[in-house]
Parts: C-alpha cells; sequence; structure tokens
C-alpha cells in the first residue's frame, strides 16, 4: 500500500537530476521583485525595441513630406516686390485658369531677380541665374520695366508674340502690344493688385515649354 505524502506530484523532489523548470513553473516561484526582474531580462527590451519601431512608423506617417509639386509656369519679375496676400489670390485664381492640379502642379514668380546699376553683386548674380534659365528653358515668362526688357529683346530672349500665341488670343490682344515681342502692362489691374512696377511689359522666353499656358497667364492678365 503506497504511504500518502502532502507534496504536489510537481514537486522539485519529484524531478530527476538535470531536469530544468518550465518557465511558468520559475515563474510561478518567484516573488514579485523577482518577477519584475526576469521581466526586465527577457521581455522589457523586447518591448522596448518594438515600442521604438512603432513610433519611427508613427512619426513617418505623421511627418511625410508633401511630394513636391511639379513647376508648369515660371514667371520672372525683375526688380519686384509682391504684396504676397494678393500674390496667393492670383496663385488661387490661376488653378482654375491654367487648369491646375495644384497636388501636383504649381506656378512659380520668382522675385528674387534685381538689376541696379548701384549693386553690381546683387546684378551679377541676377544676370548668372537669367543666363542659366533661358539656356535651359526653365524661365517661361519675363517682366520689367521697358529698357530692362529691350536690352535682353536685343539679345534674342524672346519669341515674337506672333508666331507662338493662338491667333485668336493674338487679335484679342493686339490693343496691349508694346512690340512684337512684349505685351504692355500698364492697364493691367490683376498685375498692379499685387505687384509695384509702373510700365512694365511681359515676353515670352524664347526656350519656354509651357507655351498653353504662358497663352493663358497672358490673356488672364490682360482682359481682367
Amino acid at each position: 500500500m503506497e504511504g500518502k505524502t502532502v507534496l504536489n506530484e510537481d514537486a522539485d523532489i519529484y524531478r530527476h537530476p538535470g531536469e530544468e523548470l518550465t518557465e511558468k513553473e520559475k515563474w510561478d516561484h518567484m516573488d514579485k521583485k523577482g518577477k519584475w526582474q526576469y521581466f526586465k531580462d527577457y521581455y522589457f527590451r523586447y518591448l522596448l525595441f518594438i515600442g521604438i519601431i512603432v513610433s519611427c512608423i508613427a512619426c513617418l506617417i505623421i511627418f511625410k513630406p508633401s511630394p513636391a509639386t511639379e513647376t508648369v509656369l515660371y514667371v520672372g519679375f525683375i526688380n519686384e516686390e509682391l504684396d504676397q496676400e494678393k500674390e496667393e489670390e492670383v496663385k488661387q485664381e490661376l488653378i482654375d485658369v491654367l487648369s491646375l492640379d495644384p497636388k501636383k502642379e504649381s506656378v512659380l514668380f520668382d522675385t528674387t531677380l534685381f538689376i541696379d546699376e548701384q549693386n553690381t553683386t546683387l546684378t551679377k548674380r541676377t544676370m548668372e541665374v537669367l543666363m542659366e534659365q533661358f539656356y535651359t528653358g526653365n524661365i517661361d515668362l519675363f517682366i520689367a520695366e521697358k529698357s530692362i526688357f529691350e536690352a535682353y529683346e536685343k539679345q534674342g530672349a524672346f519669341l515674337k508674340l506672333k508666331d507662338v500665341l493662338p491667333n485668336e488670343y493674338y487679335k484679342e490682344l493686339g490693343d496691349y502690344l508694346y512690340d512684337e515681342y512684349s505685351y504692355s502692362l500698364k492697364n493691367s489691374n490683376v498685375y498692379h493688385s499685387f505687384a509695384t512696377l509702373l510700365e512694365p511689359v511681359i515676353g515670352i522666353c524664347s526656350k519656354s515649354k509651357h507655351m498653353e499656358r504662358n497663352a493663358d497667364f497672358i490673356k488672364y492678365l490682360l482682359e481682367n
């Protein structure tokens, strides 16, 4: 007849030598301090690693940069300072006028260009920028006072309007012609709503890649 015992059948004295405790059994034998130390030693670093990964993914989602838009019309303003609030209003109107996708396309008004006989450093930089932009065909339209425009006109920087504008546009805008390469913006209400030159003219640069939008932008300026 087997003797009775108060020990549980799983008690340590019934284990064979060298037989290890399971993780659950180890956990059951630990006090609170031991359990916390066990958790830190075996699980905390993994949870910390997972937390860092999750945080990085969340940051990438939240702070993901917006994709850069493509400049579909580059307008160079010479010696000009624009009213920023009015400029943004004009650009908003151009979304419809030029049939732009605002998520992918944008208009650039470059007002960093200054030609000043008293500031040779600034003038030299502007001339270098313009030379590059004319050569690469990045700049589409050029707005400046008559004397500056004519200086570049003599260098072959612009296209004859009659050759590149739709015939109906060319006829409609005939009253605004300054010469065969440019239109006068002197009486443009839109232009004077956000810009400051008194008698500017506008022309299409010789290597421009956006002829249709050039035409629509000029028509927008002159008929409003």
